[in-house]
């Protein structure tokens, strides 16, 4: 089969004959591409009836996920500067949610759904990410929370100060990733089924410090 060949703008069909996209011609694969996008396949068994649509349930309804304009976290940490042996605090804002719904070629009805399962935390300093439900990370500040035992320094004073071995032996800011893991469910007709997920992260550079007391005279 050579051509690709679209039938009453409803569904595609290969065929070995014109009209359709050459597929043995370079210039017509975006094209070739796009049209298996949009559309459905046919039956490829023609008839004088219409043809039957063949649909990719999953794959339609993964393709309407990926569309969605899925949040990145916006998120703050606190103190604006931290400090060592003290907790640092993540303030994170709440996401949406999203929901689609549309009517399929053979007349069933899909539907889509979007919400941020779990929020990953990844500080930096060596100590394993962690997890959080949605709820817990956009409830009262401070709920989540984070103990750096080393300051952050640039290499110049990690090299040369007498402190430097206080320093993170890399960074001389922590970047902190916050990251949304977005699932999915869908149907059409019957029961939800679960989709698959989708992760937006976002990063900010945090300064962690350290204070020192000192005896006054």
């Amino acid at each position: 089969m050579r051509y690709l060949a679209i039938s009453g703008g409803r569904c595609w069909y290969w065929s070995r004959y014109r009209p359709g996209f050459d597929s043995w011609n370079s210039a017509y694969d975006q094209s070739i591409i796009l049209t298996r996008w949009r559309l459905p396949q046919c039956n490829q068994r023609r008839t004088t009836s219409a043809p039957v649509v063949v649909i990719d349930i999953s794959a339609r309804a993964w393709s309407v996920f990926r569309a969605f304009p899925l949040d990145v976290p916006q998120f703050g940490v606190s103190p604006e500067i931290g400090i060592t042996n003290l907790p640092s605090r993540i303030h994170l804002d709440r996401p949406g949610t999203f929901a689609h719904a549309e009517t399929l070629p053979d007349r069933r009805r899909l539907e889509v759904q979007a919400w941020v399962q779990a929020v990953w935390i990844e500080w930096s300093d060596g100590s394993p990410s962690t997890s959080h439900s949605l709820g817990t990370a956009v409830g009262d500040p401070g709920e989540i929370r984070h103990t750096y035992r080393l300051k952050s320094c640039p290499p110049e004073y990690r090299a040369n100060h007498l402190d430097g071995a206080k320093c993170h032996p890399a960074h001389d800011r922590y970047p902190v990733t916050v990251t949304f893991e977005w699932t999915a469910r869908y149907r059409a007709g019957g029961s939800w089924q679960q989709l698959g997920s989708i992760n937006r992260p976002t990063s900010t550079r945090y300064d962690v410090d350290e204070v020192l007391g000192v005896l006054s005279s």
